[in-house]
């Protein structure tokens, strides 16, 4: 979890990634607000986010229950009350088209040497239709697993071709059998709208 938590903060601070100014965020009320580019944070085990409006200096935090979602530099981050589930979860939105929308978010182990991941393909009213998870472990399960993973979204994404070009460079290395380069297409978890 503190690698995950480190991996946020380093996305989120990198200053290649702040879109200045138009960072946003976005309440369930529907209220939004300008932010301060890289004061956007995450805290997955605790369910909250915080970050600085523009023009204060104060950090707000909010509860995901009472939060919706933030683009902030290449990304985005939305959370999630799916049916039959009573808890708030947060997502990275990747990639949404007029029909899906793909979403991850790295999984809590309880082995610091083992990075859990799932992402989810669903509906614009929010239905899970396709769900994949997969680790890092170097063993033929792990490898088939994050095989599987471009034809899944290919098959959803066929049109979003900036989308499909950045996951080719990571999921076709020729030189690794284990599939763990992608891995790292999920660590930057780009947002990528088809227009």
């Amino acid at each position: 979890m503190k690698q995950l938590l480190l991996a946020i903060t380093l996305l989120l601070t990198n200053p290649l990634f702040s879109k200045n100014p138009s960072d946003e965020i976005t309440l369930k009320n529907g209220n939004k607000a300008q932010i301060k580019p890289q004061t956007f944070k995450i805290d997955l085990e605790n369910k909250t986010i915080s970050y600085t409006p523009e023009n204060t200096t104060a950090s707000i935090k909010v509860k995901f229950q009472d939060f919706n979602s933030a683009e902030f530099g290449v990304n985005k981050f939305e959370v999630f009350n799916f049916e039959g589930n009573k808890s708030h979860e947060g997502y990275f939105v990747m990639a949404e088209n007029s029909k899906f929308r793909l979403i991850t978010r790295e999984l809590a182990s309880d082995d610091e040497s083992v990075r859990k991941f799932e992402f989810l393909i669903i509906n614009l009213n929010n239905t899970i239709i396709d769900q994949h998870l997969f680790d890092n472990k170097k063993n033929q399960k792990s490898s088939n697993l994050r095989s599987d993973i471009y034809g899944k979204i290919k098959f959803y994404f066929p049109d979003n071709l900036i989308l499909l070009k950045r996951l080719e460079m990571y999921d076709r290395n020729s030189f690794s059998i284990e599939n763990t380069s992608i891995i790292a297409f999920f660590n930057n978890p780009i947002y990528f709208r088809n227009n």
